[in-house]
């Protein structure tokens, strides 16, 4: 009996990794409004923002291409202030709990490619979480 369910039980666990990501793009698809923004040094310091903007994540058609996306955010922390704003491709990788994100309007080619980390994903609810090259970590929190 065990030897017949074997072969279910691996094809079950094969289909729900490829739904994960399937569910991870179809909950992140429309437009993000931020809600946070912390940032972590590499000494562990931590900086909360005042910020407003948002995140839009196209809708995948083709699992085997990436899809785009657009982001707009203006941030202002104690020590500093800025906007981001910036277009390019993501791509949902390992079961849904992170991304590769391609910045098409990058000036700094090392920049331009980042590994994001999917913390919380509803579809209500999104935490993202990245490290940039200097070794700083960033986290964002939207809402629909």
């Amino acid at each position: 009996m065990q030897k017949t369910l074997f072969p279910f039980i691996i094809l079950l666990a094969v289909f729900t990794g490829c739904d994960k990501v399937t569910q991870t793009e179809k909950n992140l698809a429309g437009e993000w409004q931020i809600v946070s923004y912390k940032h972590m040094d590499t000494e562990g310091l931590l900086e909360y923002a005042v910020v407003n903007g948002f995140i839009k994540f196209e809708p995948c058609t083709d699992a085997s291409i990436a899809c785009p996306y657009s982001i707009s955010i203006s941030y202002d922390f104690p020590s500093a202030s800025g906007t981001t704003s910036e277009n390019g491709t993501y791509e949902v990788i390992e079961k849904g709990k992170f991304m590769n994100i391609q910045k098409s309007n990058s000036s700094d080619p090392s920049a331009a490619t980042y590994r994001c980390r999917i913390l919380t994903e509803t579809k209500t609810d999104l935490e993202l979480e990245f490290s940039d090259v200097g070794g700083n970590i960033h986290t964002y929190i939207f809402n629909r």
